[in-house]
């Protein structure tokens, strides 16, 4: 696991969906896949020719109450790289930059291969509401 920030009030390791959000996930990979298409065709769709992009994960982890789960997706990591102050993390690409406020953070990382549904570049950002 690519750690890039946590405050250790949640194992990362162990962090899975609800079995109704895991099963309405699989469902949506299966019609992906049954229409002739991938994961990764449906969301660099759905960014809508961006490079980078936070977005509400729509199949977030079982976190509980006051968090949300948000991902960050980065269309190409070829002169891709971020930038950290105290207070804000920055992704630039190309002629896009991603600016993140670290103020209500709890975990940004990546998961491990074996842990990826999607090949597309993408992190997972926790957040408290």
């Amino acid at each position: 696991m690519n750690i890039i920030y946590t405050d250790n009030t949640l194992d990362l390791t162990t962090l899975k969906r609800k079995p109704e959000v895991e099963a309405e996930y699989q469902s949506l990979l299966k019609v992906i896949k049954n229409a002739g298409s991938t994961p990764e065709e449906v969301i660099l769709n759905k960014l809508e020719g961006k490079k980078l992009a936070k977005v509400l994960n729509e199949f977030p982890y079982d976190l509980g109450e006051g968090l949300e789960h948000y991902l960050v997706w980065i269309t190409n990591t070829k002169g891709c790289y971020g930038f950290e102050t105290p207070t804000l993390y920055q992704i630039k690409l190309d002629d896009e930059i991603l600016t993140m406020s670290k103020v209500n953070w709890v975990a940004f990382f990546e998961n491990t291969p074996n842990k990826k549904s999607v090949g597309l570049k993408h992190y997972h950002l926790i957040v408290k509401k």
